[in-house]
């Protein structure tokens, strides 16, 4: 029969190797950020308004007409890079924009694998979220 020792240190064994587990399995994936190195706000205008679109942002109607649009979302971007807790909303009949602009918020933090922070808008069931299956 195993001593009392040897039992302890089994338990012990199975205790790390199940906390361990569970430290991996809960860790956060390695954000795009430390695996590119390139920051969002160093991109072009143009650029800047593709990489939010593939990333699955709801766009506003007008986005492709406008001429201050790409200029707008790389301000956008840079005042999240600057403060990704800082919420801003525009006019408050303009859903889209306000969409939009939470939607540039949550792709910026998840590009510098910023998580765990509440959206304003996920708790709207009137708006879907970033890479919601529509």
């Amino acid at each position: 029969m195993l001593s009392a020792r040897i039992k302890a240190i089994f338990v012990l064994l199975f205790a790390t190797i199940a906390i361990m587990a569970v430290t991996i399995k809960n860790t956060p994936p390695v954000s795009e950020y430390m695996q590119t190195g390139i920051r969002l706000s160093d991109l072009p205008d143009k650029e800047c308004v593709a990489f939010i679109a593939s990333k699955g942002a709801h766009m506003p109607g007008h986005y492709k007409q406008s001429l201050y649009f790409p200029a707008a979302t790389k301000d956008y971007i840079t005042t999240f890079e600057q403060n990704p807790y800082k919420t801003l909303r525009g006019v408050y009949s303009d859903t889209s924009t306000n969409q939009y602009v939470e939607d540039v918020r949550k792709i910026v933090n998840d590009y510098y694998g910023i998580y765990h922070i509440e959206y304003y808008l996920d708790h709207d069931p009137e708006y879907p979220s970033v890479g919601a299956e529509q």
